[in-house]
């Protein structure tokens, strides 16, 4: 539970800018934006379930790995829901089996 409302950014919630960040970082990757837009309509639990029905797709692993993180960041309800959907083990798993794309493990850790 949150203690406090989150910090304004241009009369928005801080929370809800990062949400659109997180949309918007994938909808900028090329040839993604059906799945980018499949990923987002159903929060955390959607990307975790592309992300694992698309193992090998490099590039739907670093997005998932993004959307995960800028929907985590400094938001502890999201960070919850993330981990109690699978988000941790899937970005694990992104990370192992794309040892050689530094956008995976670049994505994967942020």
């Amino acid at each position: 539970p949150r203690t406090s409302e989150p910090p304004v950014v241009g009369g928005r919630r801080r929370s809800d800018v990062e949400k659109e960040a997180a949309v918007q970082a994938l909808l900028d990757s090329a040839g993604q934006a059906a799945v980018v837009k499949d990923m987002m309509r159903g929060g955390p639990e959607r990307i975790v379930d592309i992300m694992l029905s698309q193992m090998d797709n490099v590039r739907v692993q670093a997005d998932g790995c993004e959307a995960l993180a800028n929907l985590a960041h400094n938001d502890t309800q999201a960070q919850g829901d993330i981990g109690q959907c699978g988000g941790i083990h899937v970005v694990m798993r992104a990370l192992s089996r794309h040892p050689n794309s530094s956008l995976v493990q670049e994505k994967g850790i942020a």
